[in-house]
């Protein structure tokens, strides 16, 4: 959960990745020349419920810069207390293109194709989580 999620028409059993808009990581990657890594967390949506904060913790947060959160994990301690654990789940590198494309093309891609793996491996071990019912949604 975070800032402007859930939105109309999210469903109680998508599971969401900020991404969508998240391009720096991937300029970073590009001009340095090394490959990002696609990495999911199964579980992690489930071990804290955050606390919906009046908007004046939004403006705070801004303009500090860090978030202000306040979350409870089960029986309402401030830690996760979890019955079924984290599952990691790893993709292939995401190389940057070859030096012949220009910058702002070469992180399109590189974006657009670490979004496909992240997505892909979403797909393929949700049902080992026994997250089969869920669908990953990039936000």
């Amino acid at each position: 959960m975070f800032l402007g999620f859930p939105s109309t028409g999210y469903e109680k059993d998508d599971e969401a990745v900020l991404l969508r808009n998240r391009r720096g990581f991937i300029r970073m990657a590009t001009r340095h020349r090394v490959p990002v890594l696609p990495v999911y967390v199964f579980g992690a949506s489930k071990n804290f419920h955050r606390v919906g904060l009046p908007v004046i913790f939004e403006k705070l947060s801004k303009l500090f810069r860090v978030s202000i959160v306040l979350f409870f994990g089960r029986l309402g301690l401030p830690i996760a207390i979890v019955g079924r654990g984290l599952t990691y789940v790893i993709g292939k590198p995401i190389e940057p293109p070859p030096g012949s494309m220009g910058e702002d093309e070469a992180v399109r891609k590189m974006h657009h194709d670490f979004c496909e793996e992240m997505a892909g491996i979403f797909e393929r071990y949700k049902y080992e989580y026994g997250w089969g019912h869920k669908t990953l949604r990039i936000v």
